[in-house]
């Protein structure tokens, strides 16, 4: 209080008569919020006085005021007369209700225990009948009722000489006769070390869950602070399957009723080619039903759950999720962790059919059907037997830019990956056409090819063109791999030639690599011979393309003509002779006069030197 207003005070008391010293007094001075207090005057009634309440703030003649939150105060009290004034201490407790529980036990009894005690002193009463108190708040409170039936227990608890003003805590329930069994309806593994429980408990008993490896055996203890309808998940030991049962405890004598005991399988699912494996395990459970499930419906229903359970009714890549459900002799059923697999192909993929190959330049474009049945996730493609690249599932079709396939025939096999993960065999082997020049003479040339390895050929056919992509012909050749080609006369520098195979489908064509074919005239003589009829350079002749024409003339030393004609463009040559004779060993020059297809006349005037052996 501040200075000046208790000078005001004092003095106020000092001017006022004085009628008695007879203090102020208060009986009770705790209790809980709001609490009153009530003092009380002794002495004569006209005692003149003076009260500071709330710690100061609150300046009265009133003997009563009333604390509206928890703490503590000293009420000054003011007496004229007295050589100073004099404190009342007051507590002002919170208002709290008493926490207890109530288990109802066999024989209409209940049992009281207080939870977190706060007071001093408690009273039970029971139904607004009986009514027990106790200065010992951990000490339980049991009591019989008369008999079955729906009944209150309210519980008021209170401060040693405090005010009985605190707030009071009731409830209702319902006594029994005898001790409830839990009830057990589902045990749902979510994993190895969790289980979700579902079921029923009793109102107003201790209950708790036991879990085991097999029924024979618990070992693991969980209370279960709830009661009505369960549904709650709970961590236990890492096992494949486990067993486990409801307990509930009557708190007053100690017995135990117990629910059916259920236990939960163990699934492993693998898959192989067709085929899926399921391996189960499980406590052997008298009179139960065993039901094993794949994707929700049933694939097995037995009295006996077997170590092994096959499934051939599945697909390529499809999910396939299998659980086993225990339905128990009480009616209660247990669910074991779903266990999932991807269904594999029955067999390899098909192979291919042989590829279609033609050469386009140097590079080979390749060509091939989809497979006769199943997906395809990745096709591989082989150059003479090495990997060369992959292409997408939907591709049926590549091009082998690297191929050089104008330099030699080259083959190719294709294989594939299904969306399955299986891999098909090679297909058949496909070679492409390789074509080149044979032997020309005059203006008739040949040209050869390799045959076409792949699907059936129906023919073949040589296509020639000018350099400007103009036909000059083409020219069947059935199944032969070689053919011969005559232009005539009239003939480009250089003609494209390049064979083109009829497949037996009738609408497939492949072509082999293009070739260039020269008609520049050239030719040339030997400058020796050796006509010893050896077959080896016997003959002194002209070699030559595309010549119309030819004369060769042969003089020896003295200017005689030893030889001439006039067909040495078509081979004729001199075999050394003259006269019918063998010309001797010597030196001999020539004469040739020569015209090309196109007109062209060429002379040339050398010497050949004769051999022969002595």
């Amino acid at each position: 209080m501040k200075p000046n207003l208790l000078f005001i005070l004092f003095g106020w008391l000092i001017m006022s008569p004085a009628w008695a010293q007879t203090p102020i007094t208060a009986e009770v001075t705790r209790g809980c919020a709001p609490f009153t207090v009530e003092l009380d005057s002794v002495g004569e009634v006209g005692l003149v006085y003076l009260i500071l309440y709330n710690n100061l703030q609150d300046t009265s003649r009133d003997l009563s005021f009333t604390y509206t939150e928890p703490g503590t105060d000293s009420i000054m009290v003011v007496i004229q007369r007295l050589d100073e004034p004099y404190f009342i201490p007051v507590i002002i407790e919170p208002a709290i209700p008493p926490e207890f529980e109530v288990f109802t036990c066999a024989n209409n009894e209940v049992r009281v225990e207080l939870v977190n005690p706060l007071y001093d002193e408690y009273r039970y009463v029971f139904d607004a009948q009986d009514t027990l108190e106790s200065t010992n708040p951990s000490q339980p409170q049991e009591y019989t009722f008369s008999g079955v039936g729906t009944y209150s227990i309210t519980v008021e608890g209170s401060f040693t000489g405090a005010a009985q003003n605190c707030p009071v805590a009731t409830t209702t329930l319902t006594t029994r006769d005898a001790l409830t069994a839990p009830q057990f309806s589902s045990l749902i593994a979510l994993s190895d070390t969790e289980l979700q429980v579902e079921g029923v408990l009793a109102e107003n008993t201790e209950h708790r869950l036991e879990v085991g490896l097999s029924s024979q055996s618990f070992t693991n203890d969980q209370a279960i602070n709830q009661s009505g309808p369960l549904n709650a998940a709970f961590s236990v030991p890492a096992s494949p399957f486990h067993c486990v049962q409801l307990v509930a405890s009557d708190a007053c004598s100690g017995q135990e009723a117990r629910s059916e005991i259920l236990c939960t399988a163990s699934v492993i699912a693998g898959a192989s080619q067709g085929f899926n494996s399921i391996q189960l395990a499980s406590e052997a459970i008298a009179n139960a039903n065993y039901t094993v499930t794949k994707n929700g419906a049933t694939l097995l229903n037995s009295e006996t759950l077997p170590p092994f359970v096959g499934d051939a009714s599945v697909e390529c890549n499809e999910p396939y999720d299998y659980q086993v459900q225990i339905t128990h002799p009480g009616g209660g059923v247990s669910y074991s962790l779903i266990s999932s697999v991807v269904g594999l192909a029955p067999s390899s993929p098909t192979a291919l059919t042989a590829p279609i190959v033609s050469v386009s330049g140097s590079a080979v474009d390749l060509s091939w059907g989809a497979p006769s049945e199943g997906s395809v996730a990745t096709h591989y493609i082989y150059r003479n037997t090495g990997l060369i690249d992959s292409t997408a599932g939907t591709a049926l079709s590549y091009t082998d830019l690297a191929a050089n396939a104008d330099q030699a025939p080259v083959c190719y096999a294709i294989t594939y990956q299904d969306v399955c993960e299986g891999f098909s065999n090679p297909s058949d082997s496909a070679c492409s056409i390789f074509l080149q020049q044979g032997a020309t003479t005059g203006n008739v040339f040949t040209v050869e090819w390799t045959a076409y390895v792949g699907d059936s050929v129906s023919s073949y056919q040589v296509l020639v063109t000018d350099p400007d992509g103009m036909s000059l012909g083409t020219f069947d050749a059935g199944l032969n791999t070689e053919a011969l080609i005559d232009l005539g006369t009239s003939l480009p520098e250089e003609v494209q030639v390049v064979v083109r195979a009829q497949l037996v489908d009738g609408s497939t064509q492949v072509f082999s690599n293009v070739i260039t074919v020269s008609f520049t005239s050239n030719f040339g003589l030997p400058n020796a011979f050796t006509p010893d009829g050896d077959d080896l350079n016997d003959v002194f002749a002209l070699k030559g393309n595309f010549l119309a024409q030819g004369l060769l003339e042969v003089y020896n030393r003295w200017g005689e003509q030893v030889f001439r004609t006039e067909e040495a463009h078509l081979g004729q040559g001199w075999d050394g002779s003259f006269a019918n004779q063998p010309a001797p060993t010597g030196i001999y020059s020539y004469y040739v006069r020569v015209q090309d297809i196109n007109g062209n006349i060429i002379e040339r005037r050398g010497r050949v030197f004769l051999l022969r052996e002595e």
